[in-house]
């Protein structure tokens, strides 16, 4: 699905001897049937920015909440949506820190300028991102962020952490900003699975901070919709039904040549 995921298979059948299967993996992205970028997306007003996940601690939810708090403060006009749900046992990711779900959602009710949506169909999902400027996706371990393509097809400029695939989803300052964290070999955080809470604590001060400094710049309505532009033109070349078709017929043809 990726070709950070090729590289680490390759990386991993060289280790058993077999590095002959490098020229036999081909990556093969998928296809999503197209559907246009919003068009009645406000252009003036309001910003409004979108966080999504199952596990909104995991996808950063922190870090976006101080980064907004910030930049309210600093004058900007920021409505934040938060789509999804919360998990209260010991993250993966950081085993030492324990959600308290109780609190965030405390918080969120206190706020004016956040709107928790809860668990909703995928159809609102899609609303959302029609009516907002910018998702918001700093989360700390992805296979490949399937949401992010989605994201980028609905015409949305998107902001997620340099982490295995990003990079191949998001240009950074093109259609949208990956903030780069320390990671392995394998492009992975190098303290997943075995962070502290001070050492999570510090990572999502991290994000908000460079959520800050990377959206500040150009948070105009005219900047972030070419960038969203931009952003829907990529991942229709990545992931339309056409291109998809034609590398799933040529891996085809050449297994049987």
């Amino acid at each position: 699905m990726s070709e950070i995921a090729r590289e680490v298979a390759v990386r991993r059948a060289r280790q058993f001897g077999r590095g002959d299967v490098a020229n036999k993996i081909q990556v093969f992205r998928g296809g999503i049937s197209q559907y246009p970028p919003a068009e009645d997306r406000p252009q003036q007003g309001q910003f409004r920015f979108l966080i999504v996940g199952n596990h909104l601690f995991h996808k950063g939810i922190q870090g976006v909440v101080r980064a907004v708090e910030r930049l309210r403060a600093r004058g900007a006009n920021i409505h934040l949506d938060v789509v999804g749900g919360f998990r209260r046992n010991r993250m993966y990711a950081a085993p030492g820190f324990v959600p308290n779900p109780d609190e965030q959602i405390a918080q969120f009710s206190e706020s004016d300028w956040i709107t928790f949506h809860g668990k909703i169909p995928n159809h609102q999902v899609k609303f959302l991102m029609a009516q907002s400027h910018l998702f918001l996706h700093p989360s700390i371990d992805e296979s490949l962020g399937w949401v992010v393509v989605e994201a980028g097809l609905q015409g949305l400029p998107r902001l997620a952490l340099d982490v295995f695939a990003t990079r191949e989803l998001i240009r950074n300052r093109v259609d949208g900003w990956t903030i780069p964290i320390d990671v392995n070999d394998s492009r992975r955080w190098s303290s997943l699975g075995r962070a502290g809470p001070e050492e999570w604590d510090d990572l999502q001060s991290f994000i908000a901070e460079e959520i800050c400094n990377s959206i500040e710049p150009c948070l105009d309505h005219g900047e972030l919709s070419k960038m969203g532009a931009r952003a829907a033109t990529q991942m229709s070349k990545l992931y339309g039904i056409d291109q998809a078709s034609k590398k799933l017929e040529a891996i085809y043809s050449t297994a049987a040549h």
